[in-house]
């Protein structure tokens, strides 16, 4: 099992695929191939009956990719949704612009070469909230509204080795993960800035599809298990989504 520290901001969440050569697929839910569409379910543990796990209705999320693997919509199980209106300029992403379901602007994110660097600065309400330099096989990220400032660098697999990232409300902290072969997230540790506080997430029971993304996992939290996450992937090669979804129950891991 290989460990590293990973930055956790949302900043690139709606991002796929992206030139590796300027900007690394960190925050991107690491999907590999031209992902056309996924959806995604969140299920609550609820108990066990015998050798299975029960599992409340899922919570469902939707989204699509152009195919450049960025974001250009998503909607949550509430019926609410964002669209993405996505900039190339000479074939490279410029600007991201997210409207919400009144058509209102919610925020952009805007992707300047400077040098051999490049910047990606996040807006909200006008105002600059995210700024993240990448330069070569490094990044920097400053978030201006809290004191969280930290340097990325990334391995081959570019997965990143050390960070600082901002928690809601201001609160700095160092988030550590760790991955199985597959490149899939195993285990994460978050401790808050200056606390000896730490909470450990855990996942596992992965499911793969042919392109070698996850289907399915369950997490577990403090050694708890909490839910069970799945997703249904459609490629623009093909016309039906893969998926190993489970109708809402799961056999029992060893101990």
């Amino acid at each position: 099992m290989k460990k590293f520290f990973l930055f956790t901001a949302m900043l690139l969440a709606s991002v796929t695929n992206y030139s590796q050569a300027q900007i690394p697929d960190v925050i991107a839910g690491e999907m590999h191939g031209k992902v056309k569409s996924c959806t995604f379910y969140n299920s609550k543990f609820s108990h066990e009956e015998g050798d299975e796990y029960i599992f409340e209705e899922a919570v469902v999320t939707y989204e699509e990719y152009d195919n450049h693997g960025f974001m250009t919509y998503k909607e949550l199980d509430d019926g609410s949704f964002f669209t993405y209106k996505n900039t190339y300029t000479n074939g490279k992403l410029t600007l991201i612009q997210c409207f919400d379901d009144d058509d209102d602007l919610s925020s952009k994110t805007t992707f300047e070469k400077q040098g051999a660097s490049v910047v990606s600065k996040v807006f909200r309400n006008g105002r600059m909230t995210e700024k993240v330099v990448y330069n070569g096989r490094s990044a920097t990220l400053s978030a201006p509204t809290s004191d969280a400032v930290g340097t990325i660098t990334y391995n081959n697999q570019w997965k990143a080795e050390s960070a600082v990232t901002k928690f809601p409300y201001g609160i700095a902290a160092e988030m550590t993960y760790e991955y199985n072969a597959k490149g899939a997230v195993e285990r994460t540790v978050a401790k808050v800035k200056n606390s000896y506080a730490a909470k450990v997430t855990e996942y596992d029971d992965y499911e793969y599809d042919s392109q070698g993304n996850w289907t399915t996992r369950l997490v577990w939290e403090d050694g708890n298990l909490v839910k069970m996450e799945e997703r249904e992937i459609e490629y623009y090669t093909q016309s039906t989504p893969q998926s190993n979804k489970s109708n809402s129950s799961k056999k029992r891991r060893g101990k």
